[in-house]
């Protein structure tokens, strides 16, 4: 009587080949194919890595842009009085908004997300007290007044 809990004895030197074979490269293959498998995840996670590196940098070209139009637009207006720069300065000033929204989507950590907020709180602060500076004199009105005292 046989147990038939053991294996079958091959009949033949090539099948007991073959066996020792499948054997060995059953782990292989799985090996193998867990491999193919995590290469492409990690390469669609890379692929999505580059293109968020890139949006961010073309984001940010753009932030810097936006801020020296912004600044130029600041020293204008303060030298002075026209209202087309106004007009000009509020719509830089929201492509700026914009843009700092767009770079608020994408994948910050934490030093990136205080960095990008900075700005936002120094703007509401002079958005704050800007309109009781336009009530103020510019400074061509005051210059006469001190250079006759």
């Amino acid at each position: 009587m046989r147990d038939s809990t053991r294996l079958p004895y091959p009949r033949s030197f090539l099948g007991l080949l073959l066996t020792g074979f499948t054997l060995v490269m059953l782990p292989l293959v799985g090996s193998l194919a867990y491999s193919a498998w995590n290469t492409e995840r990690l390469a669609g996670q890379s692929r999505t890595a580059v293109f968020n590196a890139s949006q961010a940098a073309r984001a940010s070209r753009s932030l810097v842009d936006r801020i020296g139009s912004v600044e130029r637009l600041a020293q204008q207006i303060a030298l002075l009085d026209d209202p087309e720069l106004g007009a000009d300065y509020a719509r830089v000033h929201h492509s700026f908004r914009q843009l700092a929204d767009e770079i608020a989507q994408l994948p910050l950590d934490a030093t990136q997300s205080a960095a990008l907020a900075a700005p936002s709180r120094r703007n509401r602060a002079f958005t704050a007290v800007s309109p009781s500076r336009r009530g103020r004199s510019s400074p061509r009105a005051r210059s006469p007044s001190m250079s006759t005292g």
